[in-house]
């Protein structure tokens, strides 16, 4: 059945002769980053990552039975952008941003912002950092206004009461294998080969403070080869909460003028970047995909 899902795709020229292009047309649901000069549906050369599921669990990790709490799938939630295409300071390094959310009526809001690096600096969070170049970009899981079970009644007069969002992304590299990093038995990453690597942050933030994830996560696993799944546990929080990953390597830097080699991944949107040559050739331009079926 044909979807009729708003998506947003925007084409930022950031070459000297470039001018801002914007382009909307319906997808929905995840990033794609890859080299523009390979032209913006290359499958081959791009690392993709989207959102997959979110539940909302007990103390124990058990799955409250409530309706409307928990989303088995992604693939028909419609995400919105928030605000335009923007400059932003990401710690000492400077981005192009793309906020968009998704609204689940009756329940909260689900959020994917992209950071696409375009100088150089430190990103991550306040006790999290990390250095990052020109291409890189740091993904931002968020999710707000959550009316978690506190408790929740069911129909047989008994009441739940939740403790936790499990949400699961995925990330999926170009090349036949991935590999889950660990560092001291915990998750730190994952190497998607070719010099694509993906880092995630140790903390989350609730309500504006950072604090350390429930022991044990986040958990990763990879799937069929390329993909890695991977699940973040958000305690529960007042007004929201947000968690990055940063995705490293998956396109030339933008600054060098070698010709780049085509890499890409990151989640709810999709980017890419080509190094920049003189008018009309080609330009440095930033291809942005908001699109919400993971089987793009």
């Amino acid at each position: 059945m044909a979807r009729s899902i708003m998506a947003l795709a925007l084409v930022a020229a950031l070459g000297a002769w470039a001018a801002p292009q914007v382009h909307r047309e319906a997808r929905g649901g995840k990033i794609k980053i890859y080299d523009s000069s390979f032209g913006e549906h290359n499958r081959v050369a791009g690392v993709t990552a989207y959102f997959d599921s979110l539940k909302e669990v007990d103390e124990d990790g058990q799955t409250v039975s409530i309706e409307g709490h928990s989303f088995p799938t992604f693939a028909v939630i419609s995400f919105q952008p928030e605000a335009p295409l923007m400059d932003y300071a990401l710690g000492t390094a400077k981005a192009t941003a793309l906020m968009s959310k998704a609204t689940l009526t009756g329940v909260g809001k689900v959020h994917g912002d992209s950071f696409l690096i375009t100088e150089a600096g430190m990103a991550g969070n306040s006790e999290e950092s990390w250095e990052v170049i020109p291409g890189d970009v740091q993904w931002r899981l968020g999710i707000s206004e959550w009316a978690f079970c506190d408790p929740c009644f069911l129909i047989d007069g008994t009441n739940e009461s939740s403790a936790y969002l499990d949400l699961v992304v995925v990330i999926q590299g170009f090349t036949r294998f991935a590999r889950v990093v660990q560092e001291n038995g915990e998750v730190i990453g994952a190497d998607l080969e070719e010099g694509v690597n993906v880092t995630f942050a140790q903390k989350v933030d609730i309500d504006g403070q950072l604090h350390d994830l429930p022991a044990g996560y986040p958990k990763a696993m990879t799937s069929s080869g390329n993909r890695v799944y991977v699940t973040v546990r958000i305690p529960k929080f007042s007004t929201g909460a947000h968690y990055d990953v940063l995705i490293a390597g998956a396109v030339s830097p933008a600054a060098n003028n070698t010709d780049s080699d085509g890499r890409g991944g990151a989640g709810g949107i999709i980017v890419g970047v080509a190094p920049p040559k003189p008018w009309p050739f080609a330009s440095l331009a930033l291809i942005i995909f908001v699109s919400l079926n993971p089987f793009f």
